[in-house]
């Protein structure tokens, strides 16, 4: 495992995994939420060259930002996540739910973090168009207009959370409101979109599931 990545990242990665295993509240959520963030688009791994680069994306001001409630049926908040989403099993993307998300949003966007993968804060998941009307979305299954984006593996998919026996990974799973839609297409890159992020976020929201093959 190369070293380089992790470079500036071992005291933000102890905090994520501290209160991933014990989900903040308020204002802790938006600072976890960004934290995350950083660490998936900045400096610390995933797909596009964000392991390389050194520039760091400034949210907008937290009291400006609302708190969206994301749960799981499939997973207790810090949980461990079920066998059929993961490699050990089907590798099917899981269930999520929402709540809050606020007036004016236009589009939702997802994106599934692994804090303790080969490159810290591997981007597993990305999901662009998703309608804010939606409460959610089904086990293996994307509403019509949705769009995947390229994960840290460079593939457009949920492959299912995977990793060496016995290491624990931490898997953040973060909902952002925006005010208008980012165009995405099929296959796109996670990293462009950190400047958008910054300009258009309304609400943000997310839940933690914890993953060990064994």
């Amino acid at each position: 495992m190369s070293s380089s990545p992790r470079s500036s990242c071992p005291p933000r990665l102890a905090d994520l995994r501290r209160w991933s295993s014990r989900p903040p509240l308020a204002g802790g959520l938006a600072l976890l939420g960004t934290l995350i963030l950083t660490l998936a688009l900045a400096g610390c791994g995933g797909s596009g060259g964000a392991g390389t680069s050194t520039k760091r994306s400034t949210p907008p001001p937290r009291s400006t930002l609302g708190t969206i409630a994301v749960s799981s049926p499939a997973f207790q908040p810090g949980g461990a996540m079920p066998r059929r989403y993961t490699c050990d099993g089907a590798g099917v993307s899981p269930p999520l739910r929402w709540l809050g998300v606020p007036a004016g949003s236009v589009e939702l966007l997802l994106l599934a973090i692994d804090l303790d993968g080969r490159h810290t804060g591997a981007v597993q998941w990305a999901v662009a168009g998703l309608p804010p009307s939606s409460p959610g979305i089904a086990a293996g299954r994307l509403p019509a207009g949705a769009v995947v984006g390229r994960n840290s593996a460079g593939e457009a998919r949920w492959g299912g959370i995977c990793g060496a026996s016995g290491r624990l990974h931490h898997v953040a799973f973060l909902l952002y409101a925006l005010n208008r839609r980012l165009g995405l297409k099929a296959g796109f890159d996670v990293v462009t979109v950190r400047g958008d992020l910054k300009d258009t976020t309304l609400a943000r929201g997310l839940t933690v599931a914890t993953y060990e093959r064994r």
